[in-house]
C-alpha cells in the first residue's frame, strides 16, 4: 500500500472511495476531496496518487468542474494548497462549473491562511464573482469571516459594494447574518452604500 497524507498529514493506508454507492472506484485517499459536510454522490477522486516525492497525480477537474486546488482551498487543506500550486499547470484562479474559484472556496469557509496563500498569487483575481455574482468578499460576509474580510478589503481589485446577481452586496450579506463586525469593516469603506437596496 502506498502511504497518503490527511489533513493533519499523518501517513494512511490506500483506500477505495465510491463515487455512487455501489460503484467502487479504485483510488487513493484524497486529502483535498473530502468535503466536511459529508455530501454522497459526488466524484471525490481528483487528486489522483500521492507519489513518492510529495507530488500528486491528477490535476484535472471533476465533474462540478471543481480542481483538486479548489477542492483543498475549500476544505482549508493549506499543505495541499501550497503543493498544488508548485505544479505549472495548475491555475490558481480557475472557476467550477458555478463560477467558484479557489479563493470563493476559502472565502465561504473562512480558511484566512489559504486566503493569504492565494492573494499572494498575482494570478488570482480577489473581487472574480460566481455565475450567481458574488464575490470572495460576499461569501466572507455572509458567513461573518472577519479575518478574510479584512484582508479581502486591503486588496485594491476588490469593490466593496458589488451587488451579485439578486443585488444583494456584502453589507446585504453582513446584515443578514448578523454580523456586527464584519458591517463595522464594510461602513468604514467610502464606496460602501449602506442604504442600497
Amino acid at each position: 500500500m502506498t502511504p497518503v497524507l490527511t489533513q493533519d498529514a499523518s501517513p494512511l493506508p490506500e483506500v477505495t472511495i465510491s463515487k455512487k454507492r455501489g460503484q467502487a472506484r479504485p483510488s487513493t485517499y484524497r486529502a483535498a476531496a473530502f468535503k466536511k459536510d459529508g455530501r454522497r454522490g459526488r466524484d471525490y477522486r481528483t487528486l489522483g496518487p500521492w507519489r513518492p516525492d510529495g507530488t500528486v497525480g491528477n490535476t484535472a477537474p471533476n465533474d462540478e468542474g471543481e480542481t483538486p486546488l479548489r477542492v483543498a482551498a475549500f476544505n482549508g487543506h493549506e499543505r495541499v494548497v501550497k503543493m498544488l500550486l508548485e505544479r505549472g499547470e495548475v491555475g490558481p484562479d480557475k472557476p467550477d462549473n458555478e463560477g467558484q474559484t479557489p479563493l470563493s472556496g476559502a472565502s465561504w469557509n473562512g480558511h484566512e491562511g489559504v486566503v493569504e496563500i492565494l492573494l499572494g498569487r498575482s494570478e488570482v483575481n480577489p473581487d472574480t464573482p460566481d455565475s450567481q455574482g458574488r464575490t470572495p468578499l460576499y461569501a466572507a460576509s455572509w458567513n461573518g469571516h472577519e479575518g478574510v474580510v479584512k484582508m479581502l478589503l486591503q486588496q485594491d481589485k476588490v469593490s466593496p459594494d458589488t451587488p451579485g446577481s439578486e443585488g444583494q452586496t456584502p453589507l446585504h450579506a453582513a446584515a443578514w447574518g448578523g454580523h456586527k463586525g464584519v458591517v463595522k469593516m464594510l461602513l468604514e469603506q467610502d464606496e460602501v452604500n449602506p442604504d442600497t437596496r
